[in-house]
């Protein structure tokens, strides 16, 4: 899709930062695989909305996270969901 992505372990980087991830687990005798493209990332509305121990920490993680993070959509167009897809299963 034209990103200049790097792979870190499981996870795709874009410029020093997170826009992809994967991870598998076990719970119970279930196994859990997930990945996640991070097409939109509202980082703000994402550090006022998740339970931290202060709002120290809540300024900090609102400082931290677009450091760390990238999204699709800030970096170029996204591409539909349709098309992500075919991408995967071809992959």
């Amino acid at each position: 899709f034209g990103l200049a992505v790097q792979r870190h372990g499981e996870d795709l980087w874009v410029d020093g930062r997170k826009i992809a991830g994967s991870g598998a687990a076990t719970i119970g005798r279930a196994a859990v695989v997930a990945s996640s493209f991070l097409m939109h990332f509202p980082a703000r509305r994402f550090a006022e909305s998740v339970a931290v121990p202060s709002d120290a920490f809540r300024a900090s993680l609102r400082r931290a996270l677009p450091r760390a993070m990238t999204d699709w959509s800030e970096q170029a167009t996204p591409p539909t969901e349709a098309a992500l897809k075919a991408a995967f299963l071809a992959a």
